[in-house]
């Protein structure tokens, strides 16, 4: 038996969104405030209420682990809020291009370490980059973009 104060389970996780209103809203609101980003939830913890403000941090934190910033806490939001990180990322490494990459060249462009175009391409500059941030985030620099850092670049 759980308490009050416990994550609602997979099985009742509400799509939430602006306007809703409850116990599950609570529960957002501290999964928000246990993350290891600031969204400064912290004063509004109290309300059981999705407003406009709730919307916004929401939308950063959906930004933050790479996820379709729309506002709306649906499944993919509340897993990447439980485990606090991007979830289902695929493993980047030279050669492969697309959205993911894209992705990733602008974070790491956001962090300095990326000066090239946002083209989508894993490249020999998307890997140095890559790289440079592993280097500086002490973890494994081997230019391949996996779950750990991932969840680095989801950082800050």
């Amino acid at each position: 038996m759980s308490d009050s104060s416990s994550v609602l389970s997979e099985t009742s996780l509400p799509v939430l969104s602006l306007g809703d209103r409850g116990e599950a809203v609570t529960q957002l609101r501290q999964l928000l405030a246990k993350c290891d980003r600031n969204f400064g939830v912290e004063g509004i913890l109290v309300s059981d209420v999705f407003d406009i403000q709730l919307e916004a941090i929401v939308r950063v934190f959906q930004y933050q682990v790479f996820l379709f910033q729309d506002g709306t806490v649906g499944t993919k939001t509340w897993q990447a809020l439980q485990a606090d990180t991007p979830i289902d990322m695929p493993v980047l490494k030279l050669g492969q291009h697309g959205k993911a990459v894209r992705q990733v060249q602008t974070r790491l462009k956001q962090y300095g370490d990326y000066a090239d175009a946002l083209d989508g391409i894993f490249n020999r500059r998307t890997e140095q980059a890559v790289i440079t941030f592993q280097v500086e985030k002490n973890i494994l620099a081997e230019g391949v973009v996996n779950a750990v850092t991932w969840h680095q670049l989801s950082q800050d």
